[in-house]
């Protein structure tokens, strides 16, 4: 595994030259980004990656990367991924933009509910509120069909 993570890298090294930013992913909805104006230096220690820069290291299990990517934002503002959680019979909307209008339809096109995500990006959906059967929910650009059972 690291020696396909290696060669990636090396591979993608030409997009360094071009980018400003190292973005790490995870598994536990954590993001790393180095600014690669720190001159970062990548290794392995064990099963972690380590990331040393100007001031700091971090370490990284490598069973919790799900991506890397290199960033040309020089903002140095990174997109977070807009994504649904399903738990105990409520959807949770994280990292939408403040005030992102959210629906919930019938299938045959009904407006079941209409509010806005909160300033934190976030917004809540009790299924028990809808009726058995298919939903439809629209929040920004995404929308998602959910059997309400």
């Amino acid at each position: 595994m690291m020696k396909k993570l290696l060669l990636l890298v090396f591979a993608l090294l030409p997009m360094t030259l071009f980018a400003k930013n190292l973005v790490i992913k995870q598994t536990n909805d954590r993001q790393s980004v180095i600014s690669l104006a720190s001159e970062p230096v990548i290794t392995f220690e064990g099963e972690k990656l380590k990331v040393e820069s100007t001031g700091s290291t971090i370490l990284i299990d490598m069973e919790t990367v799900i991506t890397f990517t290199f960033e040309d934002d020089e903002s140095g503002i990174t997109e977070k991924e807009m994504k649904p959680e399903f738990s105990n019979g409520q959807i949770k909307l994280k990292n939408y933009p403040a005030n992102a209008p959210v629906r919930v339809t019938s299938l045959d096109g009904k407006l079941l509910m209409e509010t806005k995500v909160d300033s934190k990006g976030e917004s809540c959906i009790l299924l028990d509120k809808f009726p058995k059967g298919v939903i439809i929910i629209q929040a920004d650009k995404m929308n998602m069909k959910v059997v309400n059972k």
